[in-house]
């Protein structure tokens, strides 16, 4: 599960770095980490969801 929880930090960590790194004005490299980021994080959300509730024996 840790595994998922550091995707999900990526994800993140991708939506906020064209802000953080201050390449906004190149405005595909920012949409493409905008976006890649939700997705990242969206999919780890539902693994750590799944992984939480569904009994994995």
């Amino acid at each position: 599960e840790w595994e998922e929880w550091a995707n999900m930090v990526i994800g993140l960590w991708l939506i906020a770095s064209p802000w953080l790194l201050g390449f906004t004005g190149n405005v595909n490299a920012m949409w493409t980490h905008v976006i890649l980021g939700v997705l990242v994080a969206a999919i780890a959300a539902w693994a750590v969801w799944d992984f939480r509730h569904h009994s994995h024996a």
